[in-house]
């Protein structure tokens, strides 16, 4: 995800760091705010000058989107790559490892959105790459191995990575 904060009066759009550190000040007068027609707005005061109202339905398919509460800043949060397409092509996804707990080997589903090698590599609890595998696929959903026969009791990380994305998956082996 990205995201950035939009000033309606200027234009001015600020993109902001994953990690970073933001800082902002508003001055919020005491009054309430009121609506077109002069009703007050219970639990927003006056001037907030920040979205905090609920995305309408009618917008949350959109990738991103601001809701217009006549304030003056919107935060606006966008995907950061696209996870299908209209031709119905799939990006790539890692789903759970199963059986979790698992007393020997596991399989998981994987969707690739391209051809290509699947590296699975399994960490233990000090970071140590314990097993590996690694199996050419073709574009599409697949099961593949994740190899834990013979590891010692205890928690691991899953790591997959293949063309198109990583992803990591915790596993518990139990005897």
């Amino acid at each position: 995800w990205s995201a950035a904060l939009v000033d309606r009066e200027t234009g001015a759009r600020t993109d902001l760091a994953p990690g970073g550190t933001y800082r902002f000040a508003l001055e919020i007068p005491a009054a309430t705010k009121t609506s077109a027609s002069g009703t007050p707005l219970a639990g927003r005061p006056a001037g907030l000058g920040l979205d905090l109202a609920p995305v309408p339905a009618s917008l949350k398919a959109s990738a991103s989107a601001a809701v217009s509460t006549g304030d003056r800043f919107a935060l606006v949060l966008t995907p950061a790559r696209v996870v299908s397409t209209e031709d119905g092509a799939e990006a790539f996804a890692l789903g759970d490892v199963a059986p979790n707990p698992t007393r020997g080997g596991a399989r998981l589903a994987v969707t690739l959105g391209e051809a290509g090698p699947v590296v699975v590599s399994v960490f233990d609890a000090l970071g140590r790459r314990v097993a590996s595998s690694r199996e050419e696929k073709a574009t599409g959903r697949h099961s593949v191995y994740v190899p834990m026969d013979g590891l010692a009791v205890g928690a691991y990380a899953v790591r997959v990575e293949a063309p198109g994305g990583a992803a990591t998956r915790r596993v518990t082996v139990v005897r």
